[in-house]
């Protein structure tokens, strides 16, 4: 596939500190209105805590992750967006996912949802809102593959979901469209019926079925002119007129994507090709909505070509009474892309835009106000990335790196949360966007502490980043008993280890030798050589571990000594050196000359 060079668009700042999202006292309608502060602040709220207001315990803060292909639907009763499903991972066959997220508007908050029972992970599944039964319908989908390569495995089971009792139900029609990837659905008001209109099961599909929850019933319509729309087409219902309009799409033959318009009426079971004086570009995989507010179909982005798959990026209305598009052009939109999700939040008034792919996966939100034409980026930070702890004295010291996506709006605080339990987490402290750091001091040394960072905007609190721990420390005190042996030219010195290591193992020992320092490691006894005999030395030893080094001990002192010299050896009595020697008498014997001597020895000598 040629790659495709993108078009990053900037965020309106003009238009992101001019508008906030407010929900009325009573939930039952909203405007945009100037309100700088209450974004800023909505993040910390009772829905992200546990306990009493003295003990704020804040729980993670949620996002779905980057993801094309999500079904999506609008929850009137609710005023929540729902999302289910999506491909988050590009690789062949994909990471399909089978979460349910619920987006508040008003409140600009995700919240996973917990079902018990769900439907399988999906891609491409179409849904819609029934309003009569308050339920969120789900029809179709690929279960493995990608979004817009062949070989994928369809789904064709009908599910539906309630939102107030957090709840999927497999439903049991007897009669069901066939199994199908990339259909297009609406709800019809007017009929109170869910509309269907194509897919994809290896070859694009033009059949149009309706659903009716209550009754649990398919029903194929028996049109004559069916729309030549096939699979990923965008689809709205209009209720000023009570008509179905479908735009674009992709169909094998004989053209590939299509740029027609179409719209149907149940009451009659007709579709009608339309001829307005312009169109959008041919596209497919492309979103549309009804936005009631101005009346008129929205449609944004999708895939032009099946060779290129051109990504686009242009804001389309149509008039259904005057048939007629409008390129909107408005100077700030998201990003070109394509298997976004898209609903109109009735209660806002807006258009909201999540994820798809863009040069990769997304998962920013938007939303569209029709009458200021601006796409306002409403995307939290990201979160802080490699958050790390350095121990000190008592203190730790928390860093981190910026979100890689800043959101649609300039970080302004840092949030630094502390527990003492895993998971647990209170609110310490905020730190300016500038500094990247945190020294939390005065800690109890053994204890384990547990710490996350959140990146804050006007447009809310970004989630959590990395859980990271560390149990705090403190130098340890001094060595015990310590012991100075003097000897020739030297002193052997010996000590036991500190009776406290100050939380963190004892790395090595530090001896002072009056001014003189040495370090010794992995050992409690020292000889220091080469000294002068016959002067007094004095020692002190210090234990270091992780923090640093704690006090000396008390003083010892050594004056080494040289040795007396050695005894001389006892020898034996004729070896006795001579002392003294004298003549003591004369004679003569037979004709010779005697002369006598006497001499003495010294003992031992």
């Amino acid at each position: 596939m040629k790659a495709v060079s993108l078009e990053l668009t900037a965020l309106s700042l003009v238009a992101l500190l001019a508008w906030s999202v407010v929900r009325s006292a009573d939930g039952s309608s909203a405007t945009f209105e100037p309100d700088g502060e209450r974004l800023e602040t909505a993040a910390i709220s009772d829905a992200r805590t546990r306990g009493g207001p003295k003990e704020r315990v804040f729980e993670p803060k949620e996002v779905p992750s980057p993801r094309e292909s999500a079904a999506v639907a609008y929850d009137f009763r609710s005023d929540r967006i729902i999302l289910f499903g999506g491909n988050t991972n590009r690789g062949n066959p994909g990471t399909l996912s089978s979460e349910t997220w619920a987006y508040d508007l008003s409140a600009n908050t995700w919240a996973r949802r917990n079902p018990g029972v769900s439907p399988p992970g999906l891609a491409t599944a179409g849904m819609a809102y029934d309003i009569q039964s308050d339920r969120s319908v789900l029809f179709g989908g690929y279960t493995s593959g990608l979004t817009d390569e062949p070989g994928q495995a369809a789904a064709g089971d009908t599910w539906a979901y309630d939102f107030g009792n957090d709840t999927w139900e497999r439903r049991s029609p007897g009669v069901s469209p066939s199994a199908r990837s990339a259909p297009s659905m609406a709800y019809d008001a007017g009929s109170d019926r869910v509309v269907l209109v194509g897919g994809y099961t290896g070859v694009s599909l033009d059949d149009t079925w309706t659903y009716d929850y209550e009754g649990d019933i398919w029903m194929l319509m028996g049109t004559l002119a069916l729309p030549s729309t096939g699979d990923s087409a965008a689809i709205a219902y209009d209720t000023l007129s009570d008509r179905t309009v479908v735009f674009g799409g992709f169909v094998e033959s004989p053209h590939g994507d299509t740029n027609e318009t179409w719209s149907y009426e149940f009451t009659s079971d007709t579709w009608s090709r339309k001829a307005p004086g312009q169109s959008p570009l041919r596209r497919w995989i492309v979103r549309g909505t009804y936005d009631s507010s101005a009346d008129r179909v929205i449609i944004f982005g999708g895939f032009r070509g099946w060779t290129l798959k051109t990504p686009l990026m242009d804001t389309w209305a149509y008039d259904v009474d005057g048939d007629a598009w409008t390129d909107r052009a408005p100077a700030t939109r998201p990003a070109a892309r394509c298997c976004h999700a898209m609903a109109y939040d009735a209660q806002s008034g807006r258009t909201v835009l999540f994820g798809g792919r863009t040069s990769a996966l997304a998962n920013d939100v938007w939303a569209y106000d029709y009458a200021a034409n601006v796409w306002i980026d409403m995307t939290i930070p990201g979160a802080p990335r490699n958050p790390f702890l350095s121990p000190g004295d008592r203190q730790l010291i928390l860093t981190w790196d910026p979100p890689a996506s800043p959101g649609g709006s300039p970080t302004t605080v840092y949030r630094v949360y502390r527990g003492t339990v895993s998971g647990v987490h209170t609110l310490l402290a905020e730190v300016p966007p500038t500094s990247l750091t945190y020294s939390d001091s005065g800690l109890a040394v053994g204890v384990r502490y547990y710490y996350l960072v959140s990146a804050v905007s006007a447009l809310g609190e970004g989630p959590f980043s990395q859980e990271v721990a560390a149990t705090t420390a403190t130098v340890p005190s001094a060595p015990q008993s310590v012991t100075a042996g003097p000897g020739d030219r030297q002193v052997t010195l010996s000590w036991g280890p500190p009776a406290d290591d100050g939380g963190s193992p004892i790395l090595s020992y530090s001896v002072y030798r009056d001014s003189t320092r040495i370090d010794v490691e992995g050992a409690t006894s020292f000889v220091d050589t080469g000294l002068a005999n016959d002067v007094t030395y004095t020692y002190r030893v210090s234990a270091r571990n992780t923090i640093g080094e704690g006090a000396n001990s008390s003083a010892a002192e050594a004056t080494p000594t040289a040795p007396p010299p050695p005894p001389p050896p006892t020898p034996s009595s004729d070896s006795w050196p001579l002392m003294a020697a004298g003549a003591i008498g004369v004679s003569t014997i037979g004709g010779l000359l005697a002369v006598y001597f006497w001499r003495r020895r010294k003992q031992g000598a």
